[in-house]
């Protein structure tokens, strides 16, 4: 129910930006949302489209044959559709295409279990089967440049030609009152009701977060030391601890995308990783066996974004945009993330292409890649087509009693001004229109010189709106 409303709001959105009704006063805007909703509760392609982009072409990983393959899919699939201008867009990724193609892995001894794990992406494979005993580092938390250097060098005659368990088994709590699965309706109405003054304040954003202190080594900076160690002092493979529960694993990557500066890598479940450490405290020695293959794809360097549109009529010129990112991860076939997003987007344009609306703008549907990996396609899209127009500092404003987030880039349009709405706090969809639009400011504020030339005109007219 959530979803098929969903997709009415969705389209009744892209409506209100392309309305074919504004040319004809005779199409009742109710008898759309009707027409709307008999599209999608009886010809809904929702399920179809996500059996693709999962079951055959998942996982997705930027830089590899499957991602551009699914690519490849939803143009076909939108131009059948009626969609126009269906076209793969290169972009620069800059690093090869990467898939794991097969993984084993086994406790041989002091008992015989198979293991639970994900290969972390853009690390080298093992070339066969290599078996070794375990040994587990437990690093210093949170330390300086000093104390990792002083710890590391404790470790360099225990690990080579080792398996090495890089770091402590993380204690995952029990919680025996998960959160609900989905949103119910009436949690829903009342996060999207104007009249709740509560509303648009459901999002958790925790409190204030502590300054990072200078002389703590970051996260980042640790592994990165750690990778650099392990290969110097002839380490085998470094296996991390997923550290959540219910055998779950996010397995994410290596992040040189350089075979050469890392080990073959996996992200072993909590479970497996907390029995290995137990058995290695009690002084018993691990035998474990790992097999992983891997394939690189230097043609990867070259990423593509999805794109196809339904053409406006006399304001073809204007372009309202939908989107959502194709690639995922590789440890699943991200259904999540985010092939329902895309599923979602394709849908809405289809369900008014099927009711024969037709919209004055342009309707583009753009389907992302490298967004897993920091946004990277949607803003190669945005520099190519938008480049002149963003320019200087993007602020985000969150938008009062609006499940929605406004995006103020200060350099565009001589002074700053809204350009983007993104539908989700996450940053995971383009959701807005990147067009040229104009900037209503408040008849108060019209013809008046401006009070602070210090604070852009989107800061006053956001502060005059409060």
């Amino acid at each position: 129910m959530l979803r098929t409303r969903a997709l009415v709001v969705l389209c009744i959105s892209l409506i209100g930006y392309a309305p074919s009704f504004a040319q004809d006063p005779s199409q009742n805007p109710d008898d759309i949302t009707a027409k709307i909703r008999k599209e999608e509760n009886e010809n809904s392609q929702i399920m179809r489209t996500m059996h693709f982009l999962t079951d055959v072409y998942g996982p997705r990983l930027t830089g590899s044959p499957s991602l551009k393959a699914a690519g490849e899919w939803a143009i076909k699939q939108m131009t059948a559709w009626g969609f126009e201008n269906g076209h793969l867009e290169a972009w620069d990724f800059g690093h090869p295409g990467w898939t794991n193609e097969r993984f084993s892995g086994f406790i041989t001894s002091p008992v015989k279990e198979t293991l639970t794990c994900e290969v972390l992406s853009w690390t080298p494979a093992t070339n066969g089967p290599v078996a070794a005993q375990a040994y587990q580092m437990v690093l210093p938390e949170k330390p300086t440049q000093e104390q990792l250097t002083a710890y590391l060098a404790t470790q360099k005659d225990k690990v080579k030609g080792k398996i090495v368990l890089a770091g402590k088994h993380q204690f995952v709590a029990v919680n025996l009152t998960p959160p609900a699965p989905r949103t119910d309706d009436k949690q829903a109405k009342e996060r999207y009701n104007p009249d709740n003054p509560n509303a648009g304040q459901f999002r958790g954003g925790g409190g204030p977060q502590q300054p990072p202190d200078p002389t703590k080594l970051t996260p980042r900076q640790i592994d990165e030391q750690l990778d650099q160690f392990l290969i110097a002092t002839g380490a085998l493979i470094r296996v991390n601890d997923a550290g959540r529960e219910h055998r779950q694993i996010r397995a994410f990557n290596n992040r040189t995308f350089d075979a050469a500066k890392a080990l073959p890598t996996v992200v072993m479940s909590n479970e497996d990783y907390g029995r290995i450490s137990r058995i290695l405290a009690d002084g018993t020695p691990v035998e474990l066996e790992f097999n992983i293959v891997n394939r690189w794809y230097p043609e990867g360097k070259t990423a593509y974004n999805t794109i196809a549109e339904i053409p406006g009529a006399d304001k073809k010129d204007e372009v309202v945009m939908l989107g959502g990112h194709l690639d995922s991860w590789h440890a699943a076939t991200g259904a999540t993330d985010n092939a329902i997003g895309c599923a979602v987007m394709m849908e809405a344009a289809r369900i008014l292409k099927a009711i024969g609306v037709k919209p004055r703008r342009t309707i583009r549907v753009a389907l992302w890649s490298g967004e897993e990996e920091g946004l990277l396609g949607s803003q190669a899209y945005v520099k190519e087509h938008f480049g002149s127009m963003v320019q200087g500092r993007v602020d985000r404003y969150e938008a009062a009693n609006v499940r929605a987030l406004n995006f103020v880039m200060q350099g565009a349009l001589g002074g700053g001004g809204p350009r983007t709405l993104r539908a989700d706090g996450l940053g995971k969809t383009l959701g807005g229109a990147l067009v040229r639009l104009e900037i209503e400011v408040p008849e108060s504020m019209a013809g008046r010189r401006r009070a602070r030339p210090d604070v852009s005109w989107a800061d006053e007219i956001l502060g005059e709106a409060r």
